[in-house]
């Protein structure tokens, strides 16, 4: 991914925008990245894919029983390997 400084990004904004449009980009100020320049379509994307999360604090004893269970498909089971 490309990095520009902030000044840089604001001096060549429409060279820069057109990068973003094929490839993400990382806009750094004080030599820390701070922005990430990206399309709209791959914007659109990483929110479609976003999860939400829940801590265990927050399942009722209802939502552990069922949990607890439940069972998966076996036509799942290739998820197995994305598994930590």
């Amino acid at each position: 991914m490309l990095k520009v400084t902030s000044q840089e990004f604001q001096r060549n904004l429409g060279k820069y925008q057109e990068h973003a449009h094929q490839e993400s980009l990382t806009i750094t100020r004080h030599k820390r990245d701070y922005l990430v320049v990206m399309n709209v379509k791959e914007y659109e994307q990483l929110r479609k894919n976003a999860r939400i999360s829940m801590s265990t604090l927050d399942f009722t004893d209802e939502d552990i029983k069922l949990i607890e269970s439940s069972n998966v498909s076996q036509k799942h089971d290739h998820l197995n390997d994305e598994l930590i």
